[in-house]
């Protein structure tokens, strides 16, 4: 049952969200028409830095949706709807920050199909290069495990991101004095006090053992997979500054937020 009603929630707040993720779904993709009509006229340097614009909307996306998640319910009255869900407060701001990472997932794979004949010839040119002397299926192997440690990482980050933004929005609504100067007030506080703890946390965990990401390493003139190793700490430490902001966040919800 507790299932069901979090996907409604979940659909119900994607569905809303689908104007202004296609507006900026169709802005990544005007943007990346016009750098293909450059190509060849900018010098290399400039487009390929170009090209980091969509890749920056598509992270920075999460932060917006989950500012729009929380601001779209009293805009449109839904708020007392969404509170009296008979669910308890952390599904409610976990669904949000689910929506916001579905929604800059999105755009992102967006970004990444728009800027595909641009940077197309590029990668496969060096995938070519590559199973010329890796076995096509340990490469391909190697790819996805490579990209499922990094997606995960990744967001992990942006769930952590979202929770502050919807920290700084609910507690700004909660206390209701000078909304407009406490929420980002309060996402700048949170921002700094959770890189703080997530720092000491970090020197706690150092004893936890590495994360591999196996690269294409060139030897000589022979191309080998070498696995090289990074810390997992700082992910770690992310994630539970993430939980404590989950907990602050069900806690504004559940006992301070009021329609």
């Amino acid at each position: 049952m507790m299932l069901r009603r979090l996907w409604a929630l979940f659909r119900r707040d994607l569905l809303a969200a689908r104007g202004s993720v296609l507006m900026a779904a169709g802005i990544i993709v005007i943007w990346d028409a016009f750098l293909l009509t450059r190509a060849g006229r900018w010098p290399s340097g400039a487009l390929e830095l170009s090209l980091w614009a969509p890749v920056f909307i598509s992270l920075s996306w999460v932060a917006l949706a989950s500012l729009q998640a929380w601001y779209r319910e009293w805009q449109q009255g839904t708020a007392h709807y969404t509170l009296a869900f008979p669910m308890p407060a952390w599904s409610l701001v976990t669904v949000k920050a689910a929506v916001a990472l579905t929604e800059t997932m999105f755009l992102g794979l967006v970004a990444i199909a728009a800027g595909w004949p641009l940077y197309s010839k590029a990668i496969v040119k060096a995938i070519v290069n590559y199973m010329r002397q890796i076995a096509p299926g340990l490469f391909w192997t190697t790819v996805a495990a490579n990209g499922l440690k990094l997606g995960l990482v990744l967001a992990v980050i942006l769930f952590a991101v979202s929770l502050l933004v919807q920290f700084s929005y609910l507690l700004g609504r909660a206390a209701r004095i000078w909304p407009a100067a406490l929420v980002p007030l309060s996402a700048a506080t949170g921002a700094w006090a959770g890189l703080r703890i997530g720092g000491i946390l970090n020197l706690f965990l150092r004893w936890v053992p590495p994360m591999h990401i196996v690269v294409v390493g060139d030897v000589g003139r022979v191309l080998e997979l070498i696995a090289d190793p990074i810390s997992t700490a700082p992910a770690i430490s992310i994630g539970a500054v993430a939980l404590g902001l989950l907990a602050l966040d069900s806690a504004i919800v559940e006992k301070w937020l009021d329609v």
